[in-house]
């Protein structure tokens, strides 16, 4: 009998161990496997296999963008220099695609491909996004957006326009995954500025632009990154010139 009395506490004691060891590992575990991603070029910047994006805040709960670095990308740009390029299969080839704003794919497949992994959207194009968004949320639910734009329209406390049409967006299509860049984001997106050029953005009413936002997220998200339709740094040397290919540059 007494055997039986140990043998059925043991397995009991087991059981609530193994329960704690679950419960714990949704916690710890987890928590071990995500760091937070390093900036670009210091010695402590490396590719875990999940990072934890802080600045990007996703809707509505708030949560970090958590996801694997991209070995390669290809950063795409809306510019009119893409048509014509027939770079469309170039750029699907690459592991994450990152695209701006309200450019479309959709009829210009061979000079700009067809996937969105990441698409960064100013304040200012969200409307264009509401017009279409069969297209852009229903059909594209696997592609991460994050929106930029000032407090007054993107607080979550005081309820900013543009966030609440987000809201909507993530009630009509609840799979959506949509980041916000949080005020410290975009004050240190403000510094990188200052420190490139020597001008503090607000004093000099410069303001800064959705390719911006996107070259900064690339050089945390990537190891190595390629830019279609952007001019290189000769453009003006040279005297200008088409180019639907600007180069890459690689980081890590």
């Amino acid at each position: 009998m007494r055997t039986l009395v140990r043998l059925f506490l043991a397995l009991v004691s087991l059981a609530a161990l193994s329960v704690l060891y679950v419960l714990l590992c949704s916690h710890g575990c987890l928590g071990m496997r995500c760091q937070p991603a390093g900036e670009p070029g210091s010695p402590s910047y490396a590719a875990p296999r999940v990072l934890c994006f802080h600045g990007y805040s996703r809707v509505p709960d708030g949560k970090p963008l958590v996801r694997a670095p991209c070995s390669r990308c290809a950063l795409v740009s809306s510019s009119g220099q893409m048509l014509g390029s027939r770079l469309g299969k170039a750029i699907d080839g690459e592991e994450c695609v990152l695209r701006m704003n309200h450019a479309p794919t959709r009829g210009y497949e061979e000079d700009v491909g067809v996937r969105s992994t990441i698409r960064v959207v100013s304040h200012t194009s969200v409307p264009l996004l509401l017009r279409n968004q069969p297209y852009f949320f229903k059909q594209s639910q696997e592609t991460v957006y994050i929106v930029w734009g000032p407090t007054k329209k993107m607080s979550r406390e005081k309820a900013g326009p543009t966030y609440r049409a987000l809201l909507k967006v993530m009630e009509k299509y609840p799979s959506l995954q949509i980041y916000t860049l949080t005020e410290q984001k975009m004050a240190y997106c403000d510094d990188i500025f200052q420190n490139e050029t020597g001008k503090n953005r607000m004093k000099s009413g410069s303001f800064l632009s959705t390719g911006w936002f996107t070259m900064i997220l690339a050089m945390e998200l990537c190891e190595q990154i390629l830019v279609f339709g952007m001019v290189n740094d000769n453009y003006c040397r040279c005297g200008g010139g088409r180019q639907g290919r600007a180069g890459g540059r690689r980081h890590g």
